[in-house]
């Protein structure tokens, strides 16, 4: 068992400081991207609203981890390098926007979660259009080829 140093606790109280840090940067930006795409959500104007709808499904539906992946891999690949801390609050930033949609219904903008989900609509639907047979076929093809690549990795 590893005995707390010192040395432990300094870093520790280090991490603690770039936690805070991490969490202004994002509270802070959820609430300048977050308000903003709240208000085009529920805006009369439909190119506002399938805009909003975009960026929400794309934050809401990608994992935390990937996001903060996208932001310092991806657009490095693409050119912009980006210190670590700045592209982790831009992945953070995303997460908070769920928050801004609480913190509409807490100052009143909307009355509760029903009337939220009111302005939310549906643009799109997915209905698979494969037959059963296809499926079977592709889902058993997949089958053989796992089945393959087991034990192909001698462990040393």
């Amino acid at each position: 068992m590893i005995q707390l140093s010192a040395h432990h606790v300094w870093y520790l109280i280090m991490a603690a400081q770039w936690t805070v840090l991490l969490s202004l940067i994002a509270f802070a930006g959820g609430a300048l991207i977050g308000l903003p795409i709240a208000l085009m959500r529920v805006s009369p104007n439909n190119a506002l609203r399938i805009i909003a709808s975009g960026y929400i499904q794309l934050i809401q539906g990608t994992p935390l981890l990937i996001l903060l992946f996208l932001t310092y891999f991806g657009l490095g690949i693409l050119g912009y390098k980006l210190a670590p801390l700045v592209a982790a609050g831009l992945a953070l930033t995303g997460s908070v926007v769920k928050a801004v949609i609480l913190a509409g219904i807490g100052v009143g903008f909307w009355s509760g979660p029903d009337e939220v989900a009111a302005t939310w609509r549906l643009d799109r639907r997915f209905e698979p259009t494969m037959t059963q047979h296809e499926r079977e076929r592709l889902v058993g093809g997949w089958r053989r080829a796992v089945e393959r690549s087991l034990g192909w990795a001698v462990e040393t």
